[in-house]
């Protein structure tokens, strides 16, 4: 992403998601215009479960249908996989 990257705070959270439960995040990014990118492994899991942006909903998909969801969002190797 040719940029410096960190967590946010739970101010910054807070005022970006202000739809989602306080402490949960949305799956997606792209829905509130923000720039994503995610490791190429979850893409190649079979299942992916996410939270939809509350403590009580699960999202199920398959890894191809995230990728496809995803669609040209910047990917990579980026955690170190055991």
């Amino acid at each position: 992403m040719d940029e410096r990257i960190g967590l946010a705070t739970e101010a910054e959270i807070e005022s970006c998601f202000r739809d989602c439960d306080a402490g949960a995040l949305p799956p997606l990014g792209e829905p509130y215009g923000m720039k994503v990118c995610y490791d190429d492994a979850v893409a190649t899991q079979p299942e992916i479960y996410f939270e939809a942006g509350d403590h009580k909903t699960l999202v199920h998909m398959s890894g191809a249908d995230f990728a496809r969801l995803m669609g040209d969002a910047s990917h990579g190797t980026i955690a170190r996989h055991m």
